[in-house]
């Protein structure tokens, strides 16, 4: 291990954090596409979650924060998305979680917007593919009944 491939791993891990912030697990699949080797890999890891610059915790809360704002979905799914980017499970499922009035506020959000698409139907069958699309988006049945009840 050369200290010139480590330098040459960190400036290219910059560059990929100046794109977008990315989770510790990703930022590994990136460099290793890169063909470093895992040793420098793990030292530039070491190195960027001391800096700060690769944060697995801030990172998840950005992103359901970012969620709820441009396209909400359910905790249930949005602890789904943080697993597939690598945020570990523990990690997920605390910043995931949304107490069942944030749940319902923004499947209310989200269910308004779907209305319009359901315009020619008749009650029951609006009511039931709105269900299932609340569903889908990982809303709790909770927050989908109050939903369709029209609380």
């Amino acid at each position: 291990m050369s200290e010139q491939d480590l330098t040459r791993c960190f400036g290219d891990a910059l560059k990929i954090l100046n794109r977008a912030s990315q989770t510790r697990f990703k930022m590994i699949e990136k460099l290793k596409k890169r063909e470093f080797k895992d040793e420098i890999i793990s030292q530039t890891i070491a190195r960027l979650e001391e800096l700060k610059l690769i944060d697995d915790v801030k990172y998840a809360h950005d992103y359901v924060a970012y969620r709820s704002r441009s396209a909400p979905i359910g905790g249930r799914y949005l602890q789904l998305k943080l697993r597939q980017r690598g945020i570990s499970k523990e990690i997920a499922a605390d910043a995931s979680k949304l107490s069942a009035e944030e749940e319902y506020d923004l499947a209310k959000k989200v269910a308004e917007k779907q209305l319009s698409h359901y315009h020619n139907l008749d009650d029951q069958e609006t009511k039931q593919k709105l269900a299932r699309f609340l569903q889908s988006r990982g809303f709790s049945s909770g927050a989908v009944y109050r939903i369709i009840k029209g609380d």
